[in-house]
């Protein structure tokens, strides 16, 4: 399930790569268009328009690249979810940008030991050979057996006769040729091994939860950042277009500059956004709790 959840994302995270380096190349064919009304006027040169058909023809190869990553995690998707190849396939859900409160370090494990399958399964394992060892380490103490019978005997119900016998045995184990001991030291390696075994899937089990909290944690900073990076270089590019478009002597690298500060903030922001919803998935994979998640 986890698999397929992150394969999903690796999906959207493609497909919202594609959105970018068209949204990037739109605004270069637009900023094109202004550059060469520029040379037209004898304030600009080939040289630039150059250099921003260099950048438009970097945002087509990306983008060409960001189609083909889309189309290998849909095949990478159809087949964990056992279709057929040539199934086709829509992404139709969307990024969560906003993440409720996380739960504390303690509620987390907790969830977790109380929902993995893993847990569960040597939990029982050494309740298992609890009763094991009890068992055969019960088999040291004298026992004391009682039985008895009663019926009737005879060819007819009229001449039948009551016939019983009872018995008291008390049985004291003395020697066995150290079979039982051997068994006793069997069954508390037994113990002791899935006992060691259910540590260590515990402490898995922990680091697992509080790596998925800290890394969760960074995602939702690392999103408000690039939220963030993304105005502020959308408002370079704007202000650096309005002088290169108003001011005759503007630099045309202020308008480079502010077009990869703004490609740069795009994926940053596609990125971050992948990493808090991978973080989601991770989280709930490691509490167990992945049937629930939305």
């Amino acid at each position: 399930m986890a698999s397929v959840g992150l394969a999903y994302m690796e999906g959207l995270k493609a497909m919202a790569m594609v959105k970018t380096h068209e949204a990037n190349q739109q605004v270069m064919n637009q900023l094109l268009v202004l550059v060469h009304q520029r040379q037209h006027g004898g304030v600009a040169t080939r040289l630039d328009i150059a250099r921003l058909e260099a950048q438009l023809a970097v945002e087509r190869q990306r983008g060409a690249s960001a189609r083909y990553e889309l189309e290998h995690a849909k095949l990478t998707l159809i087949n964990l979810l056992a279709l057929p190849i040539d199934s086709s396939l829509a992404l139709i859900d969307e990024w969560v940008i906003g993440v409720p409160d996380m739960p504390t370090p303690e509620g987390a494990v907790d969830m977790a030991v109380s929902q993995r399958p893993e847990v569960q399964a040597q939990a029982i394992r050494v309740k298992a050979s609890e009763l094991t060892y009890s068992s055969i380490t019960g088999e040291r103490v004298p026992s004391l057996v009682a039985q008895g019978e009663y019926g009737l005997i005879g060819n007819r119900w009229n001449n039948t006769l009551d016939t019983y016998n009872m018995a008291l045995t008390l049985q004291i184990p003395i020697f066995d040729g150290a079979q039982l001991e051997g068994r006793v030291a069997q069954a508390r390696s037994q113990l002791q091994q899935d006992t060691l075994r259910l540590k260590a899937i515990l402490n898995q089990v922990k680091m697992e939860v509080y790596d998925a909290l800290a890394s969760l944690g960074a995602a939702k900073e690392q999103v408000g950042i690039a939220q963030a990076g993304l105005q502020m270089a959308s408002k370079e590019l704007d202000l650096a277009r309005e002088r290169y478009a108003v001011i005759t002597s503007a630099s045309h690298f202020e308008l480079t500059n502010g077009l990869s500060a703004v490609a740069r903030a795009r994926e940053n922001l596609v990125q971050a956004l992948f990493q808090l919803n991978a973080a989601r998935i991770n989280l709930a994979r490691s509490t167990g709790s992945l049937h629930t998640l939305n």
